[in-house]
């Protein structure tokens, strides 16, 4: 993915967290045009332009221009024992001017997005029952994708992201129609992701961790359970 030429996605990755392309470098009041080239153009663009390549064209203002927009999602998530309204909100606006050949434009963007869980603490059933250790309740009796009986215990990576991405560009029209311009991008990402026990002791407290009795099944809870899927992680990158 290309944005007035710049690369905004990651050359040795593809996914949605630390390799997503960063198409906040073009807010949408900007873009003049947006091609899709289908096929290996690795010629012309990078290594990784196997399957497809998007190539966004911003273009420059003619005038003053000022915008700014506000919007939100939500959306209501029920599974197991979660049961709630998670959702985002972004900011963003832009300025821009022309004064005779030479042209400016400054854009930002803020977004803070709450998401659902991306994935569940899930222990393997034992072959047989037993009463030792603590007893808990809480945990739900189902199947994993081999059809093997589980114990979902928990909820994991519940994901507060916070992004914001600054772009400016500078731009002077030669008469022959030559362009030069200059672009530089900051983005800045941080994501702080946390986890949520569904298991409780006879007192009523959450357990993570532990020699546990549910349902009748005998589990050792180990630590990374449940600590393996809390993290932070913050990324900055400067294009330009």
């Amino acid at each position: 993915e290309f944005v007035d030429g710049i690369l905004v996605s990651s050359p040795i990755g593809n996914n949605n967290g630390t390799a997503s392309p960063h198409f906040g470098v073009a807010a949408p009041q900007d873009v003049s045009q947006i091609d899709v080239l289908y096929g290996p153009f690795a010629a012309r663009y990078a290594g990784n332009a196997i399957g497809a390549v998007i190539n966004i064209t911003t273009r420059m203002p003619d005038h003053f221009e000022l915008y700014g927009d506000a919007t939100g999602t939500v959306e209501n998530f029920s599974k197991y024992s979660t049961d709630e309204t998670v959702g985002a909100w972004q900011l963003a606006g832009g300025v821009g001017d022309r004064t005779g050949a030479f042209s400016w434009r400054l854009s930002a963007n803020h977004l803070d997005s709450l998401a659902q869980p991306l994935g569940y603490a899930t222990l393997t059933q034992p072959a047989t029952t037993s009463t030792a250790g603590t007893v808990l309740t809480g945990a739900f009796n189902d199947l994993n994708r081999t059809g093997a009986p589980i114990a979902v215990i928990g909820d994991t990576g519940i994901e507060h992201q916070v992004e914001d991405t600054d772009t400016l560009k500078l731009a002077y029209d030669f008469a022959n129609r030559w362009q030069l311009s200059y672009v530089a991008s900051l983005f800045h990402m941080d994501d702080d992701a946390g986890v949520r026990s569904y298991l409780r002791d006879p007192s009523g407290n959450a357990v993570y961790t532990g020699n546990s009795n549910i349902n009748g099944y005998n589990y050792n809870i180990a630590a990374s359970t449940f600590s393996g899927q809390v993290y932070n992680y913050q990324q900055t990158q400067l294009a330009q």
